[in-house]
């Protein structure tokens, strides 16, 4: 079994579902996240990276700003705390 200090990355996995939004914000806010030219959005300006559509990771140390973007935008959202090697 691993010891803690083998685990050196804190990541924050969120999920997000955008069936409530119409058609033109959900393509405003995919843009947001992904950017227009890939990698070009918050997710990478955050140090992130998606995992399957609808699921990425970031910095848990980052993801204050991004519950907030959630927020704003009043889009269901769940994140999960993982510790990785």
């Amino acid at each position: 079994m691993p010891n803690k200090e083998e685990f050196k990355r804190h990541i924050s996995i969120f999920t997000y579902d955008l069936s409530k939004l119409n058609n033109v914000k959900k393509v405003r806010f995919v843009y947001l996240l992904k950017g227009r030219i890939e990698n070009t959005g918050l997710v990478n300006e955050l140090g992130g990276y998606f995992l399957v559509p609808g699921c990425f990771a970031i910095p848990s140390e980052r993801s204050a700003e991004m519950e907030i973007v959630f927020k704003l935008w009043k889009v269901p959202h769940k994140k999960e705390e993982v510790l990785m090697r």
